[in-house]
């Protein structure tokens, strides 16, 4: 999209976010604070939000109160996560994933003596 625009259709932040133009609707209704009537025209700040809404659905697979939770505890003035400091995280949580679950499993079955 181009910055210099001050305000977007919904359709044009449907597409940017590459998400169906009813869940958009949607999204606009439950997570921007007062929803515009009628025709809906949305600043750079309200497609900044409904991206954070993106991510907490699509990324972290959120839903109702929590999905509030998160898209309200983000700071706006938050910049974009670098992505090596993400794959770092994902990685690390997949690290203590695979430790529980071997500690999890029984013991390799020792072949049986004839």
């Amino acid at each position: 999209m181009d910055s210099i625009k001050r305000y977007y259709t919904l359709r044009e932040a449907a597409e940017a976010l590459g998400i169906p133009l009813h869940q958009a609707r949607r999204w606009v209704k439950t997570f921007l604070p007062a929803p515009p009537k009628g025709r809906i025209r949305l600043s750079q700040k309200d497609l900044e939000r409904l991206q954070r809404v993106y991510q907490g659905f699509y990324a972290h697979r959120l839903r109702g109160q929590a999905l509030k939770t998160f898209v309200c505890s983000m700071a706006p003035s938050q910049g974009p996560v670098e992505p090596y400091a993400l794959l770092r995280e994902v990685q690390k949580r997949l690290k203590a994933l695979e430790d529980r679950l071997s500690e999890l499993a029984p013991p390799p079955l020792s072949p049986p003596e004839e």
